[in-house]
């Protein structure tokens, strides 16, 4: 029978409902497989980009840290050539995204469009970033000529050209530095990863620039400018190598010359200069006399305070004043040396040059005066540099190659500078040039050293080396044992000679070695018999140490709140020595898991910032 004819066309849409489920169905298979593919090609069109980007970041990573890349003809074509292959990096993940079926569809969906921002800004400010390095390549090929140093001058409004462009480099840079909120996974880590990169290049632009700005007033663009020369002996150490000789140098627009050069036994003083010592510096130093005797002014590691130091000390022995203060060593004189070749100096046999320059002035000369407590001392070190000044005012040197040099040394500490102009003098703390060791993270820097004791040169043979274990607590706090080993590799039975004493004065035989060591812990730090000085900790104790034979020392420090946002960072200020120390650090914890090597090795030429990322477990 069939229904009455009011039900039929229910009963027809109900059939054709269910005829079109399977349509339905097919359409929605047929749309999750077309997502799914868009996602799949999606991720591995990310992939490519990002690949792309990381390659790029990589070059620019390893362009800035090449010196060469900017000091010489060659480094910059090579960084040209690099930056270039970056650039070809940055357009393929542009080009590849562009391209992109998902991230055309993925403008549309409002979480993942965040996501699509994020990724298109990144290879935007990669691609900034590469043209910025193009063209302060360019500039500075441009400015290469004329930055050399003729006939002992150095064109000022060049260097102040390159100073200003620098910095504007550096600021725009800084700008890229965007936050990674709302970005997820591997976007995320490469956001952080490039926004780390450009923040260390743009700093270092910055202060590049501002140094440079900085050289020209101090170089005498404004006029006259006196300064003291304070020469470092690395045979005889206080925190750098101990003033033992010394000149005055004048610097009138770029052009140096120099007035004066001797011994520091010239320089007399009755009574100490009125230099303000700080109340922990006096309770560490002031036994040694700081601001009387020269050779204990550069005893604490704040050249801030040693600077200002021998400014007074200068003016309270001549007379005369200086503006400043230059303080170079034998490895920056080697340095020095390298680029502008070997000088002849008067009674020394041998031409001085970059390879022999420390065996010639740090033994040669010593090892080869037999006659204790001569009146006399051998001190060489201002000949050299009135030799160097002298070759570069009738000659022709690459200032970008020097610079370069002398930026290796003052990496290590072995150059430093003090202006009494307080802009210049901020400048120079800020790169890195002058102040002492807390201007950066003090409650995270270490700075350990070892001075000499007694009236010899046995520095030459000393060897320290440094090796902390650092053990994590459960409250984040660090507990750090240090382990300073002193090594004495002066020749058993030797002659006694200028080098090797014996110091009678202090009772030591023939290669002795009174080792004052003294380990700075950072500011805050928990540490036995410490007093803040510079800005840290500072504890000392003095061992004696017999020709041929070691001696250990340890220090143990605890530093609260060591760990922060998952990380355990620490600095090491290294002390300019002749031959830098070893650093051998070890981290562990109960109760943490720390990613990174547990082992930490380097040599402390340089400061050095180890960090880990620690978890709890």
């Amino acid at each position: 029978m069939n229904p009455p004819a009011h039900r039929r066309p229910r009963r027809a849409h109900r059939v054709a409902r269910r005829r079109r489920w399977p349509l339905v169905l097919v359409a929605a298979g047929v749309a999750a497989v077309a997502a799914g593919l868009i996602v799949l090609l999606g991720v591995r069109d990310a992939r490519r980009a990002r690949s792309d980007l990381e390659s790029a970041r990589s070059v620019l990573s390893g362009v800035s840290d090449r010196p060469e890349s900017l000091s010489s003809a060659d480094g910059r074509t090579a960084a040209q050539v690099s930056l270039h292959a970056a650039s070809l990096s940055v357009a393929r993940a542009r080009a590849t995204l562009h391209r992109s079926p998902a991230f055309i569809a993925a403008r549309f969906v409002p979480v993942i469009s965040t996501q699509r921002r994020g990724l298109f800004r990144l290879v935007d400010d990669a691609q900034i970033a590469v043209s910025d390095g193009n063209a302060l390549l360019a500039k500075v090929s441009a400015s290469a000529d004329a930055l050399h140093i003729r006939q002992g001058s150095l064109p000022l409004d060049v260097v102040s050209g390159l100073g200003t462009t620098s910095h504007q480099y550096g600021v725009e840079l800084a700008g890229l530095i965007r936050p990674t909120t709302g970005l997820w996974g591997q976007l995320r880590t490469a956001r952080a990863q490039f926004n780390a990169l450009d923040d260390r290049i743009s700093k270092r632009l910055v202060v590049g620039g501002d140094g440079l700005q900085a050289a020209t007033t101090f170089l005498g663009s404004g006029g006259p400018r006196h300064y003291f020369l304070g020469l470092q002996n690395n045979a005889e150490m206080r925190d750098q190598g101990m003033v033992l000789s010394y000149g005055t140098i004048t610097a009138t627009a770029g052009h140096l010359s120099v007035d004066h050069t001797g011994r520091i036994a010239e320089l007399t003083l009755q009574s100490p200069a009125p230099t303000p010592v700080p109340p922990g510096t006096a309770k560490v130093f002031a036994e040694i006399g700081p601001t009387r005797l020269w050779q204990s002014v550069d005893a604490t590691p704040d050249f801030a305070f040693s600077g200002r130091a021998m400014v007074d000390m200068y003016h309270q022995a001549t007379g005369g004043s200086v503006s400043g203060v230059i303080a170079l060593d034998v490895p920056a004189l080697a340095q020095i040396l390298d680029v502008i070749g070997p000088v002849t100096v008067a009674g020394v046999p041998t031409p001085i040059s970059s390879a022999n320059a420390a065996t010639v002035l740090l033994h040669d000369l010593y090892s080869a005066d037999n006659s204790v407590n001569q009146g006399q001392r051998i001190e060489h070190l201002s000949d050299v540099a009135g030799a160097i000044v002298q070759r570069m005012t009738h000659g022709d040197v690459d200032s970008i190659a020097l610079a370069r040099h002398l930026a290796t040394a003052a990496a290590g500490g072995h150059i430093k500078l003090y202006s009494s102009d307080p802009s210049e003098e901020a400048t120079f703390e800020r790169s890195g040039l002058g102040g002492g060791p807390a201007l950066v993270m003090p409650d995270r820097t270490f700075h350990i050293d070892v001075q000499s004791r007694l009236a010899a040169k046995v520095d030459y043979y000393i060897h320290p080396s440094i090796t902390q274990q650092v053990s994590l607590r459960p409250d984040g706090s660090a507990g750090v044992h240090t382990t300073l080993v002193v090594d004495n590799t002066a020749p058993v039975g030797a002659p006694p000679s200028e080098q090797l004493g014996p110091d009678v004065q202090n009772g030591t035989a023939i290669g002795d070695y009174v080792a004052w060591c003294l380990l700075w812990a950072p500011a805050g730090a928990e540490q036995a018999d410490a007093v803040a000085e510079s800005g840290l900790q500072a504890t000392q104790k003095v061992p004696l140490v017999h020709a041929g034979q070691k001696v250990t020392v340890t220090f143990d420090t605890v530093i609260p709140h060591a760990v922060r946002d998952g990380k355990l960072e620490l600095r090491f200020v290294p002390q300019p020595r002749l031959t830098p120390d070893d650093l051998t650090l070890t981290v562990s914890g109960s109760g943490w898991r720390i990613s990174g090597p547990a082992t930490y090795r380097a040599v402390m030429d340089r400061t050095l910032t180890p960090s880990w990322d620690v978890r709890r477990r």
